[in-house]
């Protein structure tokens, strides 16, 4: 299921009724949208073994797909699209980090030429990160940049975003505990914005301290089941 939060009705409601082209590129993208998660996250679970070497998933633990529209006209706002996507799966210590490094991959894609109409670009990625269980995990996110041709809907909307997520746990028994500490803080290295140097440090500590405490905490659990 693609989230929405009402768009679709309200842009379609707006066409004209004889507009049959900007009716069609419309409908087509919902199922376009449909699709690209769906394939997405069968990707990711298809693929467990990807880098299993360095990040093994032990299970999937949920996902999420929404669309939005408008996203070049208001780069802003998608930092809260990330926030919506990631506030129910992801510790929220490092809700504002994740968002930071989602948010960079999508500025980067919208360096991209994209001002063709027509124009799709998608890339995905994915990141380290504790659950609300305290557990390792990571997020595999999934990111579908379209614009419109017709000229009512590219007026109107310009464009859109469809933005995947598939969460999952890892086996902590297979993990690397420097390699991956060493991973998380360079992975959450850049500054948020209006962040001092200060708080930058602070908050890096603060995220390392998170994750280590994981790894503290898992030895501690093992060394009971395994006296």
């Amino acid at each position: 299921m693609v989230q929405q939060n009402g768009r679709f009705e309200q842009i379609f409601i707006s066409l004209d009724k004889n507009d049959n082209e900007a009716q069609d590129e419309l409908i087509g993208l919902m199922i376009m949208a449909r699709d690209q998660g769906r394939l997405h996250y069968e990707k990711v679970v298809h693929n467990a073994a990807r880098d299993a070497d360095f990040l093994p998933v032990q299970q999937v633990n949920g996902s999420t797909s929404r669309l939005d529209y408008g996203v070049g006209k208001d780069a802003s706002g998608f930092e809260q699209i990330v926030r919506d996507v990631v506030k129910s799966f992801v510790k929220d210590d490092i809700i504002d980090v994740i968002t930071t490094v989602v948010q960079d991959h999508f500025e980067d894609l919208m360096d991209l030429p994209v001002n063709k109409p027509g124009s799709i670009i998608k890339s995905s990625q994915y990141a380290i990160t504790v659950d609300r269980l305290g557990r390792i995990g990571r997020i595999d996110y999934f990111l579908f940049y379209y614009r419109f041709r017709s000229s009512s809907l590219s007026t109107k909307v310009e464009d859109c975003l469809v933005t995947s997520a598939v969460f999952s746990s890892v086996v902590m028994d297979d993990l690397n505990e420097d390699e991956l500490l060493a991973t998380v803080h360079n992975e959450y290295a850049m500054g948020l914005e209006g962040e001092t140097c200060e708080q930058i440090k602070e908050r890096q500590e603060k995220i390392n301290g998170i994750f280590e405490k994981v790894f503290e905490d898992f030895k501690s659990k093992s060394a009971r089941r395994h006296p």
